[in-house]
């Protein structure tokens, strides 16, 4: 097995080095560390390497299922080693038998990859995303529900919680007037098209989540959490336990974000086995604004690569060939400020 990590590594370093066109995104991992042993060398040289290991475990937890990170972590630590890129020392001390540093810890996004796709271990986009939770709450199921009466403690305790570092930002409705004018619990209630759209635009959120929540009893919380993601649905129930006050929202907000992240993930592993392109369309002042452009495009998460057809007279025709739904890809453009119309067998990029 190392042996054959080994050959493996030594050819993808060489096929990585010679694709200069390819972009990989480098993953930096913060980590403490506090080990002691017989004495300062291998108490340091211990230390380096649970730190390398738990480095590559952070990273991979983001980008793969449970399985695919148990296949990973199987790997021997000197086989670990190979997708560390590197390690930073930000600040150490040490005595005859003990080792403590704060270390920087990159990871060789491209080589971890290139190793999934060979032992065929899914793969998720890392892409950074913002997901938008509408936390409705009630007492009883026989009443209406609230959204931003203060009497919401369901909403309270979303706005009381952290999102923490992942790139799948999951967020509450913010209690502004764009908001307060687009949706009440009404609307979110029964999955308002127009409402969840609107506020969909108004926060840049993509996936929304409707969380109504209501008293189980005197034992917990029964949330039916409901996802409008692209226009579709689907509803399934949670309950969470526990006695009524705030260790039991703030509970159950970790086990809804938890179960959102989750099922986001799944999906986005998915859409990564999937490959489509398309045709487009732009119209160009100068060739360094194409140039620009192009660059920009290829640097998308989504992006695989991007085939120049035709160019001249200011116009350029493009092939992009993409993984995920379209729907993200159109997303991100609009990100970059452009917007993208679908023709059938050619879309035009402009300008927004």
């Amino acid at each position: 097995m190392r042996s054959l990590l080994s050959s493996f590594i030594c050819v993808l370093t060489l096929l990585c080095a010679s694709q200069a066109m390819a972009a990989s995104t480098v993953y930096t991992v913060e980590l403490y560390v506090d080990v002691t042993s017989a004495n300062a060398s291998q108490a340091r040289e211990k230390a380096l390497t649970e730190a390398n290991r738990k480095a590559l475990e952070t990273v991979a937890a983001k980008i793969t299922t449970a399985e695919g990170l148990t296949k990973i972590m199987s790997l021997e630590d000197s086989q670990l080693a190979n997708f560390i890129k590197e390690v930073s020392v930000t600040s150490e001390k040490s005595s005859d038998i003990r080792y403590i540093a704060n270390l920087q810890i990159v990871i060789n996004d491209a080589l971890l990859k290139a190793y999934m796709a060979e032992q065929e271990i899914p793969y998720m986009m890392e892409t950074s995303r913002n997901v938008l939770v509408i936390p409705l709450f009630r007492e009883f199921k026989t009443d209406r529900p609230m959204l931003w009466e203060s009497g919401n403690l369901w909403r309270q305790a979303w706005e009381a919680s952290s999102s923490g570092n992942s790139p799948i930002r999951i967020f509450s409705i913010p209690a502004n007037g764009a908001n307060y004018a687009a949706i009440d619990a009404e609307k979110a209630a029964v999955l308002d098209g127009m409402a969840l759209n609107t506020v969909a635009r108004n926060n840049q959120a993509p996936d929304i989540y409707v969380l109504d929540a209501t008293y189980d009893g005197i034992d917990g919380l029964l949330i039916q959490i409901s996802s409008y993601v692209g226009g579709t649905n689907a509803v399934e129930t949670m309950k969470v336990p526990g006695m009524r006050g705030p260790d039991l929202f703030a509970d159950a907000v970790r086990a809804v974000r938890a179960k959102i992240a989750g099922d986001i993930k799944g999906r986005d592993i998915q859409e990564s086995r999937t490959q489509s392109d398309m045709v487009v369309m732009y119209n160009y002042n100068n060739i360094r604004e194409w140039i620009n452009l192009e660059k920009a495009i290829k640097e998308l998460p989504y992006v695989k690569r991007l085939n120049l057809e035709a160019i001249g007279g200011g116009k350029v025709q493009f092939k992009v060939i993409y993984i995920g739904a379209r729907t993200r890809l159109i997303g991100a453009l609009n990100n970059m400020g452009f917007s993208l119309q679908d023709h059938g067998d050619i879309a035009v990029l402009n300008h927004r």
